[in-house]
C-alpha cells in the first residue's frame, strides 16, 4: 500500500463553500484554530505559503512526495542559514527523480533530506512550522501545482 495522510474536519461553514465548485481563498475559524484554505491554481496560495515558512522561528518540518518549486528550495534553505531547523522527507523514486535536484541544492546546503524506503509511494503533501501552523492539501510542491493543476493548500494555525 501507498502512504497517504488524511486529515478530517467537521467544518460545515468551509464544507458549503467547498461545494459552490469555484476557484476561492476562505479563511474560517474552527474552535481554537484559524483555517486558510486555497484552490489552486491559485498565486496567491504560493504567496501564502512562502509567508507562512517566513514565519518560522525554530523549526520547519515537511514530508512530500514531488518538491521542485524553485522558490519553495530557496525559502527553506534561507530559513536554514537563518539558524531555523529543516527537515524534510521525500519519497524514494521522486527524490532521485523529479525532486532531485531540489534534493541536491537542500543537502549541499547542509540540510538533511530522508529518503522513503520502500517500493510504496510516499505520497505525503504536509508541513509544520514550529508545532503551530500545519499545512496539508493535494499539492506537491512545484510550480505546476500552483499555476497549472486543479489542486488546494489549506493552512490550520494554532491560536
Amino acid at each position: 500500500m501507498h502512504q497517504n495522510l488524511m486529515v478530517g474536519l467537521y467544518a460545515p461553514t468551509l464544507a458549503k463553500e467547498l461545494s459552490s465548485n469555484r476557484p476561492k481563498e476562505i479563511k474560517l475559524s474552527l474552535g481554537n484554530r484559524d483555517l486558510h484554505y486555497f484552490s489552486l491554481p491559485n498565486e496567491k496560495g504560493l504567496e501564502a505559503l512562502l509567508a507562512t515558512l517566513d514565519q518560522a522561528e525554530k523549526k520547519v518540518q515537511l514530508s512530500l512526495f514531488t518538491f521542485t518549486h524553485p522558490l519553495l528550495v530557496e525559502k527553506l534553505i534561507e530559513l536554514h542559514k537563518k539558524g531555523v531547523k529543516v527537515c524534510v522527507k521525500l519519497d524514494g523514486t521522486t527524490a532521485e527523480g523529479a525532486s532531485r535536484k531540489a534534493r541536491e541544492m537542500l543537502e549541499k546546503e547542509g540540510i538533511k533530506v530522508k529518503i522513503s524506503k520502500g517500493r510504496e509511494l510516499f505520497h505525503h503533501k504536509w508541513a509544520e512550522v514550529d508545532k503551530k501552523i500545519f499545512i496539508i492539501g493535494s499539492a506537491n510542491w512545484t510550480k505546476s501545482a500552483f499555476n497549472k493543476n486543479r489542486d488546494f493548500i489549506l493552512f490550520i494555525n494554532n491560536k
